[in-house]
Order: structure tokens, then sequence, then C-alpha cells
């Protein structure tokens, strides 16, 4: 079989990017595909069917960790080998680019094309939820220990959470969370435990069909108080927009929280590794919900 065009995407195809992730609601615009370029200028792909564009996939590279997302190919052109061509085009950049691992969150009817290139199931599941923000609370609101508080996120204090953010992701995406914070700007939420340490952090993404919520770490000493904090200052600030987010089922604390605001449950993701698994191994403890499936 003749090897199939795959090449670097280019902003000129941004629109057919657009059109083509529509079709599957996933709510994309030029804009965060411009954002995916950006950040893996030589790293996000199209491949091409006939001289017509037929699919896509992205890419974003962690050091020694690269994650592949978008992976989508027309439905007309879907079982031609286009999908397939694209995620060995991507591993091998991603190998090429000093990756030991490639991860992905994969659709449960899409695992098997991803364990015919040694991707395995890593035991881990997300779980999308659905709700709104509001400034309605049941209870009380949610409050720290004297000296602890919540603070809007800005440059300064963006930079103070890396290195809790390193600690419980397992590797450097410092360049991701600022470009997200630099394109949602007096959005993102820090909490600060006493002696004004970072205890936490969520970042929020704003699209045309809602928010998205996600980097959200939390350090595990100061869950109890951090996470609620955290999670209700967001949606008093979002209220009665739609916000969504990615949860490790692991979590079930987190998962009580939202149903206790009026979350429901969607769509679960498996996460799946090739290469060395012990690469970058992130504490779930602390992630209270991902950035997102296309970027870890």
């Amino acid at each position: 079989m003749t090897s199939l065009p795959v090449r670097p995407m280019a902003p000129s195809d941004f629109p057919f990017a657009v059109a083509l992730t529509d079709t599957e609601r996933w709510g994309f615009t030029v804009d965060d595909f411009e954002r995916f370029l950006a950040l893996s200028s030589e790293g996000c792909f199209v491949v091409e069917h006939e001289g017509e564009r037929a699919g896509l996939l992205t890419t974003c590279l962690y050091g020694e960790v690269g994650w592949i997302g978008n992976v989508i190919v027309t439905q007309r052109l879907r079982g031609l080998g286009l999908g397939a061509a694209l995620v060995r085009h991507a591993i091998d950049y991603l190998e090429r680019a000093g990756a030991h691992a490639e991860r992905l969150w994969a659709y449960e009817n899409t695992t098997a094309l991803y364990a015919k290139f040694g991707f395995t199931d890593d035991r881990l599941r997300s779980r999308r939820w659905i709700g709104f923000g509001h400034d309605k609370h049941e209870e009380p609101l949610a409050r720290g220990p004297e000296g602890c508080s919540i603070y809007p996120l800005n440059a300064l204090t963006l930079q103070q959470v890396f290195p809790l953010d390193l600690r419980s992701f397992g590797a450097d995406r410092s360049r991701v969370l600022s470009r997200v914070a630099l394109d949602n700007p007096k959005t993102g939420l820090v909490a600060r435990a006493q002696g004004g340490a970072p205890a936490g952090y969520l970042l929020v993404k704003g699209s045309p069909k809602g928010c998205e919520l996600g980097p959200w770490v939390v350090d595990p000493a100061h869950a109890s108080w951090a996470v609620p904090c955290l999670l209700e200052a967001a949606l008093n600030r979002l209220a009665g927009q739609s916000v969504e987010l990615g949860v490790y089922t692991q979590r079930a604390d987190v998962e009580a929280r939202l149903i206790a605001h009026g979350f429901h449950a969607g769509f679960a993701t498996v996460r799946m590794t090739r290469g060395e698994a012990a690469a970058a191994v992130e504490d779930v403890a602390a992630l209270c919900a991902i950035g997102a499936l296309e970027k870890g």
C-alpha cells in the first residue's frame, strides 16, 4: 500500500479543521487551532486523500512524554487507513523530538486502533461532567482555614504554581499553562495556604459553547478546603454559563462535589500509553480536572 500523504498543518487548514471537528461537536474555533500550532509548530498534521484534506491530528510534547489528540477523519473516508497514517506519523514525530512515551485519551470505541500501535490501557479513566455556573448554594459557601483564601490568577501567581503542577502532572507543562492563561485573562484562580504558598489552582477556558475548567490541581494536603473553595469561586464567576470539565473517575470526592452543584456525567475516556509507562507519572490525588483530552 502506498504511504498516505500526511503533512504539517498550516494556518490555511484552520477552516477545514474547524468544519471537520464541528461534525463531532467538539466546539473548536480557529483560535484553538492557532493555539495548537503555536504550542506545537511541527507537531500538528493533516492527512490527504486523492488531493483533498481528509483528517487531522495534534500533538503536544512535555519533555519525555508526548500527547496525541484530536484524531479525526472525514466520515465518508473512514476505514481507508487515514487515521492510522496520522497516528503513525505522530508517533514518529514525537520519538524524533525526544519522547520516551506517547499518551492519549481514547474514546472507548477507538482503543483497538491505538492498541495496534502498542498503546496499552493505563487503567485510568476520565469522565466528562456538564453543568452550569451559578451563585446559589444550598449550603453555606466553603471557607478555608484562617489565613487561607482564593485569589485571581495573574502572570506572577501563575509562575508560582508551576512547581506544584510539575509535581502533580509529572511533566513540565508551563508553556501550555502560560498560553491558556494568556488567551483567557482574569479567569484563573489560585488557592493560597497560610504563609502564601500555592495550595492549588484552576484555569478556566472560554469557548462558543461555554466554559471548560481545567487544569485544576490541588495539593492533597489542602484538598479539604481548597477543592470546594476553588470550585465554588469558579462557579460563582461563571453564573449562568455552561461549564464542562474532565475528571479522573478515581476522584470520587470531586465527582461528589460536582453532583452537589447539579452537574451530570457524560462520556468516559480511556488513558493509554505507548513506550515507557514510568515516564512522567502523575499524582491523581492532586489532579481534580484534566487540562484537556488533547493535551493531558
